[in-house]
């Protein structure tokens, strides 16, 4: 058995524009035709939720951050 690995798509928040990353895991296995849903995920900012397509079943798993690499080059003070 292979371990999982979270798959990650980045987003921006058209409201406030923090970067921030979706994960989930994708357990389809074979075929890819199950297709997509979207899922309403909020900004972890600001709470602006966006609409999102994961794979059906990944809304189990998913985690919303914000973007550390984004959040370090902020260049405040």
């Amino acid at each position: 058995m292979t371990a999982r690995e979270r798959k990650r798509d980045p987003h921006q928040c058209a409201a406030c524009g923090t970067r921030f990353a979706v994960t989930y895991f994708d357990d389809r296995r074979g075929s890819r035709d199950f297709g997509s849903a979207l899922v309403e995920v909020p900004c972890p900012a600001c709470g602006k939720p966006r609409s999102v397509a994961l794979p059906v079943g990944a809304e189990k798993t998913l985690v919303v951050e914000i973007d550390e690499a984004e959040a370090d080059e902020g260049g405040g003070g």
